[in-house]
């Protein structure tokens, strides 16, 4: 259950699908009883209904739940270890979340890392422009499919530092001043090797496969970091409330 929380406009949701594989029923069961309860659901906010095509070519149907819905949802069903393991799952990763989402406020108000921010801004503008020169590199050596390098080398170097457990919007806006510093140091070396490819005249690929193993070396002397910054054994042990009854 690797992405069981989304974030919407700055709210974490869960997948009413990803609630059917933690109460470890069919998701017909689970929209079943959101109608059943819809009415109250609703009363904590509103309720998304979304739609999507499966591999077999059929529509299905699911809900984006916040917090409170999710949990009213989660108390409406009989207990049982697998519900209670899930509740404490979805309630750890709320607090997750929810304390990544505050740090990311927190920053805006910090003068420092907002400094640090507007200067890795302009290191990232100068990666954004070497990167289009990559992409145009590649297209003329045949690549048809160039543009993806701006996501892939961006994607390279957030795995290589980070500890990600979500798709962020804006992921820097996350970062701590230390983490900032790290990836501005990446984004320097993704440049530079881009650059140096182009002028040795390399394969595009193996100038991608130069850029990417001079980021994994570098990010080898600084330690992976959660994002958002909180761990699991940093919330309390939820266990002790649910054996008190």
């Amino acid at each position: 259950m690797k992405n069981l929380m989304i974030i919407k406009k700055g709210e974490p949701l869960v997948d009413s699908r990803e609630v059917s594989k933690g109460f470890d029923v069919g998701h017909k069961q689970v929209r079943n009883l959101i109608q059943t309860n819809i009415e109250r659901i609703k009363r904590f906010g509103n309720l998304e209904e979304l739609e999507v095509k499966t591999r077999k070519g059929r529509i299905e149907k699911f809900f984006l739940l916040n917090e409170s819905q999710a949990l009213f949802l989660v108390s409406s069903m009989r207990n049982s270890e697998v519900i209670l393991d899930f509740r404490e799952l979805m309630v750890r990763e709320f607090i997750r979340i929810r304390t990544g989402l505050q740090q990311a406020i927190l920053n805006k108000s910090n003068q420092q890392w907002l400094t640090d921010r507007s200067r890795g801004k302009l290191v990232r503008c100068v990666t954004t422009e070497t990167i289009e020169k990559f992409v145009e590199y590649a297209t003329n050596q045949g690549s048809k499919n160039a543009k993806m390098y701006y996501r892939n080398i961006s994607s390279m170097q957030n795995k290589s530092l980070f500890i990600l457990r979500e798709k962020y919007p804006n992921l820097r806006d996350l970062l701590t001043d230390r983490q900032l510093s790290f990836i501005q140091v990446v984004d320097i070396i993704s440049s530079e090797a881009l650059r140096e490819g182009m002028s040795q005249q390399l394969p595009y690929k193996e100038i991608y496969e130069l850029a990417k193993q001079r980021v994994t070396t570098a990010a080898e002397l600084m330690p992976k970091t959660m994002v958002p910054l909180i761990e699991a054994d940093q919330i309390p042990n939820l266990n002790k409330d649910n054996e008190n009854g």
